[in-house]
């Protein structure tokens, strides 16, 4: 993919971009991976490998997408994101015209940024999109967050424990984890800061640029299906208003460039962090 191209929705014209990989390293013909923007909920990046989601961007929050940490400011490039009635797409673009780079689809999915090196006159990788494991999509289950720094990878949010805690204690992560405390659709509900972690999916998600973080909150906690709530937009002190509804998944740990959002439990509920190395992992198999 050339610098400046871009991965879009055009309503007005009818016309979508994407991008795709090759069948394989010899042969240019479409392939099964594919890049393209979700618009189901608030916009976002998915990698699909024909229709199963391989790996997602997150919203873009005025800074970079939430779950791409390479995709902030930086001195080589400038990205670009356009949300309107017409389009949205996104783009990036040189800074310095002396850079030589481009994206590429592998045909076995990775997505990586080359740049020319004069040095070694060759293309060498700069960066890989799917840089580790958390970055499988849903790789925890609902509600539950991925930490590669872990040993398990994967931990509940706060105030949730594992649905299955004998597949947990497996590493077997698909059913993920649900509330301490059911919630009873109460005005007394609260919600829990996730501090440093990336966006949740936002495939079935809500969105109003109008309104403010305690507005949110508010909106939020009038609707009962509506678990978790965000600021579409960080910079300055944040605007916007991102809401959540029914299960929250995809998430992981995003240190400093992370983004804060906030998940709804009964006010009865624990804030504690359920982790796999909480139990005892039974290993079988073979040398």
């Amino acid at each position: 993919m050339k610098l400046g191209k871009k991965i879009a929705k055009n309503s007005s014209a009818g016309r979508d971009w994407s991008c795709r990989s090759w069948k394989s390293s010899d042969d240019p013909s479409p392939g099964t991976f594919q890049v393209e923007i979700d618009i189901s909920g608030y916009p976002q990046l998915f990698l699909l490998n024909g229709s199963t989601k391989y790996f997602r961007s997150g919203p873009w929050n005025g800074v970079r997408f939430s779950g791409i940490r390479t995709s902030g400011p930086n001195g080589i490039f400038v990205f670009d994101f356009v949300f309107n009635e017409d389009e949205i797409y996104y783009k990036d673009e040189l800074v310095s015209s002396s850079v030589l780079t481009r994206v590429t689809v592998e045909p076995d999915g990775r997505v990586i940024r080359y740049t020319w090196t004069d040095q070694s006159n060759k293309w060498e990788q700069y960066i890989f999109l799917q840089a580790d494991l958390c970055d499988v999509y849903a790789h925890c289950g609902p509600f539950g967050s991925c930490n590669i720094y872990t040993t398990s990878r994967c931990e509940c949010l706060k105030g949730f424990h594992p649905k299955n805690l004998t597949a947990w204690s497996h590493l077997n992560f698909a059913e993920g984890c649900e509330p301490k405390t059911k919630l009873n659709c109460s005005s007394k509900d609260t919600f829990v800061k996730q501090l440093k972690k990336n966006l949740p999916d936002t495939h079935t998600s809500q969105y109003n640029f109008s309104l403010d973080l305690k507005a949110c909150e508010k909106k939020c906690l009038e609707d009962c299906s509506c678990t978790a709530y965000a600021n579409t937009n960080i910079t300055g002190k944040g605007s916007g208003c991102l809401l959540w509804f029914g299960d929250l998944i995809d998430i992981r740990d995003q240190g400093e460039v992370a983004q804060d959002f906030y998940v709804r439990f009964a006010a009865s509920g624990s804030g504690k962090t359920y982790m796999t190395s909480n139990y005892s992992l039974i290993l079988a198999g073979h040398c």
